[in-house]
């Protein structure tokens, strides 16, 4: 069976934006051929007015026979989203900088494990138990004025492929993870959240 790395994110601006979409396409597209039985598919939001020809263009991929790619840019309700979700093996967010990153605690709610960064809001949820962290090298936003004097994790392009390739070779192993997903998310249900924040309030 096609083994399916997925992610759910924007892609605003390219190289510069937030969600690492372009580390992770250029990551995948160069790391395998079309001889791995292994797809990307991302569910992108096209709210934000996203170019995919041109970012694809400025990737300046390295490889001539390419694996499979695919763009999910409708729409997806409710049902269809679990379904999207439920299709993947590991859930890749390069991600520069995260609030709390929904979109990973709702692929560990599938059982799916998450490759992500190490910088960011999903660090307090993601851990060798149930997913990946790689590096990178912080620098300072330049290009929007909204983030002035705040650093951005530009992620390990060498070490995105090399965990990706991991997970590809381990099959099993990533298997294995999902039973520490659905924990970890169990611990970040809605009600959770509303219990705690009662406490606090009567406190």
């Amino acid at each position: 069976m096609t083994f399916k790395f997925i992610y759910d994110k924007g892609w605003r601006t390219g190289w510069t934006d937030r969600g690492g979409v372009s580390y992770l396409v250029k990551s995948f597209m160069e790391e395998f051929t079309s001889k791995d039985d292994i797809m990307l598919i991302i569910k992108v939001n096209m709210a934000y007015g996203t170019n995919i020809d041109k970012f694809m263009k400025e990737l300046d991929i390295q490889n001539k026979d390419l694996p499979k790619l695919k763009f999910i840019t409708n729409n997806l309700n409710y049902k269809d989203l679990v379904k999207f979700y439920n299709i993947g093996d590991v859930f890749v967010a390069p991600t520069r900088c995260e609030g709390f990153g929904l979109g990973m605690i709702q692929a560990l709610a599938c059982g799916i494990p998450i490759l992500t960064t190490n910088f960011g809001g999903q660090t307090d949820f993601v851990n060798k138990d149930n997913g990946w962290l790689i590096g990178g090298e912080l620098e300072e936003v330049k290009h929007e004025v909204l983030y002035e004097g705040i650093s951005w994790l530009t992620p390990d392009i060498e070490e995105l492929k090399k965990t990706m390739r991991w997970c590809y070779n381990n099959k099993d192993k990533v298997k294995e993870m999902k039973n520490n997903c659905l924990i970890t998310a169990n611990n970040y249900l809605w009600s959770n959240s509303a219990n705690i924040a009662h406490k606090h309030l009567i406190a």
